[in-house]
């Protein structure tokens, strides 16, 4: 780092001594597009109705009855998106 640029380790052990699982994870996205189908989004409206409608919802009561309904993968934030549509 002598000429302020980074120096890289060109040895091949140093790649080796790293976990796969750290490679895997930060090869992952770090939020991923969720694509709302007829059939999640009817769920969805099901949820929703349940707790009272959509001015009256909190969108982890939403989260957990959709979990209920057998959906799974869905974040907070996936709720909070789709309650603003």
């Amino acid at each position: 780092m002598s000429n302020g640029k980074p120096t890289y380790n060109s040895d091949s052990s140093y790649m080796s001594s790293i976990p796969v699982c750290c490679f895997l994870r930060a090869m992952q996205p770090t939020s991923s597009l969720l694509r709302w189908t007829d059939d999640l989004h009817k769920i969805f409206l099901e949820a929703v109705e349940y707790q009272g409608g959509p001015y009256e919802v909190k969108p982890t009561a939403v989260k957990e009855k959709m979990e209920a309904m057998g959906v799974t993968g869905l974040t907070i934030w996936n709720i909070k998106s789709h309650l603003q549509i």
